[in-house]
């Protein structure tokens, strides 16, 4: 970059100025981490609510949407088998979007949602 062009055209950095520093300090991302054994108590708890833990609001669809599930196969012979896989279901999810979440945060400084 030319001191006279202006700004940088890979960093948008004005000349005669540092590029932006990247947070590294390791404690701001530590503090927003979710913890992936307490979204897995939460949904082995109440189905779907450990994806809600983590801040995504499809974790509460999740749950009301087991709940009728539940109240439907409540009728069917061996609906409780159907119910248990999708309460296992609901668990790995929520430990999974847990993990997702703490990744991301890990790689780029700040909650994907």
């Amino acid at each position: 970059m030319k001191p006279d062009e202006g700004t940088c055209e890979i960093c948008g950095t004005k000349a005669g100025h540092a590029p932006p520093a990247r947070d590294t300090d390791p404690s701001g991302y530590k503090r927003n981490m979710k913890s992936e054994a307490l979204a897995i108590l939460i949904s082995a708890l109440l189905p779907g609510l450990g994806i809600l833990y983590t801040g995504q609001a499809k974790g509460l669809l999740y749950f009301l949407g087991f709940i009728i599930f539940s109240a439907i196969m409540f009728f069917v012979p061996l609906g409780f088998v159907l119910v248990f896989l999708g309460w296992l279901f609901l668990i790995y999810k929520s430990h999974e979007t847990a993990r997702n979440y703490n990744r991301y945060l890990m790689t780029n400084g700040h909650p994907p949602w």
